[in-house]
């Protein structure tokens, strides 16, 4: 469980100046097969639009643990998605700090999502090993705007677009439902999501969990975080959704790496305190009103 070092190999310049950014991530270890961060400056998002990329800053860690040559299937990917777009429902924006805005139109509900997609590289490790591994999920983010309605929290956690779920921080409460799965430990420090805030959560959990009906792998597209639905949602789909703000997300498969899951939570909380302190890198973020974004 070594400490690793990132570098941004992308600078220019002459002399001192011409230092990479180092950055010590003491959250990542040989378990590890996810850490977004869309404003870490060794790899930060520049657009936000469907289908761009975010690069996965455990790549390295990922690529050795799942022996994957295309280091591109482990990043992720944008989605925005409508049954219309005569109607503007979602879209996403780069706050000034570099978080990923996901935001929703709460005046036309409707089939739409705002999503960030982990890629098959990631799924495929899943596949393989979700009922016999024991894995962590971390979540650091923002609500901007509340709405209301069925389905109106963010949905995070590791899952086949709301159908399948490894585990899913949910529309269901604050509390993710016991389903066939089994979890090893839950917390969360901050705001709950019917109040803007800043929220950080943990969970680690083995085998198969699933809020509608009973539903097998294989995992395909892997749901880091979304906000709306993706129209197979029926509940959903007449019901407004939050808007938030993405600031991390972590995936760990805990079997590899040794850790239990108050090890990786502690590490993972003092990530996101350092971060979102005045301070840290997200700490004094602004970002446009969700109302202002469609107009």
């Amino acid at each position: 469980m070594g400490r690793f070092i990132t570098l941004d190999t992308a600078f220019t310049g002459e002399g001192i100046d011409a230092l990479p950014v180092i950055t010590i991530e003491p959250i990542l270890t040989n378990g590890s097969l996810v850490l977004l961060d869309p404003g870490h400056p060794a790899s930060p998002i520049t657009t936000a639009e469907n289908g761009d990329s975010i690069i996965n800053l455990a790549r390295r860690q990922a690529a050795d643990l799942t022996g994957v040559s295309d280091p591109t299937t482990l990043d992720a990917n944008i989605r925005i998605v409508a049954d219309t777009e005569v109607e503007k429902k979602v879209t996403a924006e780069i706050t000034a700090a570099g978080g990923l805005h996901l935001a929703a139109n709460t005046s036309i509900p409707g089939p739409a999502e705002a999503s960030v997609l982990l890629n098959t590289g990631i799924a495929d490790w899943l596949n393989s090993h979700y009922n016999d591994h024991v894995f962590f999920v971390g979540l650091s983010h923002r609500v901007t705007r509340v709405s209301a309605g069925i389905g109106h929290r963010l949905y995070s956690g590791a899952t086949k677009l709301d159908a399948q779920s490894l585990w899913a921080f949910d529309q269901s409460g604050d509390l993710p439902p016991q389903s066939s799965a089994t979890r090893i430990g839950y917390a969360r420090i901050g705001a709950d999501e019917d109040t803007p805030g800043i929220i950080c959560r943990s969970i680690a959990v083995k085998g198969v969990h699933s809020t509608f009906g009973t539903f097998a792998p294989p995992f395909e597209s892997v749901v880091a975080a979304t906000v709306g639905n993706n129209r197979q949602w029926d509940i959903a789909s007449t019901a407004p959704f939050n808007s938030h703000i993405l600031y991390s997300y972590y995936l760990e498969d805990l079997t590899i790496s040794g850790r239990t899951f108050d090890q990786a939570r502690v590490i993972w909380e003092s990530r996101h305190n350092t971060l979102l302190a005045t301070t840290g890198r997200y700490g004094t973020d602004t970002w446009t009103d969700p109302t202002q974004l469609f107009v």
